[in-house]
């Protein structure tokens, strides 16, 4: 039996169901997690622009790497298995898929921080984005593109499932990009700061988080006026995700998370279930790959597993001493990976 802390500082008892494989400590805030294409490996990007490279199979150390001076955003593996890496230094860099991972390439961008960085879905090409600064390459690290269009930061960075466009949010605006042109094929308007955005798998369903407290909605093929709107948010909307089959739109909300039925039309009349039992904030949220399983975590340590195809209850729930700021399944969707501030480590078997 293990405890989680409310806000209050009243202690309730949770149930500890979730298998652990192995843990590990680090000792810095974690920022984000990233499976290498065999999963063999697990890159972990902490604050202080450090990457560990973890064996996952028993959560040794194999490698690390002082990626960026004065702290790191992000480490990602590319389906080849090129790691990216991006952070506060102005730079991202691509290090080699070997045991090395010696760096081979890396790019300044022009005086701000590199906030975005994604890989395609086939890991032949990347975007990424420094303030309003936008860069594309190639797998080999040659730059393809740079764009300085944008009026204002931009806050995310998407990739369609085709790998051949991408979506960047800025304020007021959602664009598409075509992989070889920097002019955008298509801008849909919305008067608003974006701080979050998610585009379903089918590239049916848009979804962005709002400075408001809510979810703005667009149906693609994009027709005009008929945008959707999801209110009533006691927070920020800051976590988006949908499921592989593209029917469900999961989002935060506050101690919650909230799921969107948007098969046929989409959630336009229809309300939404809502899952419960944190007793902390809501924030992280990961579906699987391919299965139906939704891993989520608070601000009080606790990971929790849903099957909310079946039902609207916790199927397997953990917890670490510190607030969850990353979640990570394996390509195989087999095993989760968690993180929290902290430092804590943890790979579960699901």
């Amino acid at each position: 039996m293990s405890y989680s802390r409310t806000s209050i500082g009243f202690r309730t008892p949770i149930r500890e169901t979730l298998p652990k494989v192995w843990i590990a400590q680090l000792d810095d805030f974690i920022l984000s997690l990233s499976f290498s294409p065999s999963s063999e490996t697990l890159a972990v990007m902490t604050s202080s622009g450090k990457v560990f490279l973890i064996d996952s199979k028993k959560g040794f150390i194999l490698n690390s790497i002082q990626a960026h001076q004065f702290g790191g955003f992000g480490a990602s593996f590319s389906k080849k298995g090129i790691l990216a890496t991006h952070g506060q230094d102005g730079f991202f860099r691509l290090w080699n898929p070997d045991k090395s991972f010696s760096l081979f390439k890396e790019e300044k961008m022009k005086n701000a921080w590199v906030e975005r960085y994604a890989w395609n879905p086939q890991g032949s090409h990347f975007a990424v984005s420094a303030g309003k600064e936008l860069f594309v390459g190639n797998e080999q690290g040659e730059i393809l593109w740079k764009s300085f269009d944008h009026s204002s930061t931009i806050t995310s960075l998407q990739w369609e499932r085709s790998g051949d466009t991408f979506l960047t949010a800025s304020y007021g605006m959602v664009r598409f990009h075509k992989l070889l042109s920097p002019e955008p094929n298509q801008t849909l308007f919305w008067k608003t700061s974006f701080i979050s955005l998610a585009l379903s798998p089918n590239s049916k369903f848009l979804a962005a988080g709002t400075q408001e407290q809510d979810i703005h909605f667009w149906i693609l093929p994009y027709q005009p006026e008929s945008d959707l709107h999801m209110s009533g948010y006691p927070n920020k909307v800051t976590e988006l995700a949908y499921d592989a089959r593209s029917t469900t739109l999961a989002s935060n909300c506050a101690n919650s998370v909230m799921l969107w039925d948007i098969t046929g039309s989409g959630p336009e009349g229809k309300m939404p279930l809502e899952l419960n039992g944190h007793l902390g904030k809501v924030t992280s949220i990961r579906f699987q790959h391919r299965g139906n399983k939704l891993a989520t975590g608070d601000q009080n340590g606790v990971v929790s597993i849903w099957n909310p195809k079946k039902n609207t209850d916790m199927s397997l729930t953990s917890i670490l001493s510190k607030e969850i700021s990353a979640l990570q399944w394996s390509h195989s969707d087999e095993f989760l990976a968690v993180a929290s501030i902290e430092g804590e480590l943890v790979l579960f078997k699901v």
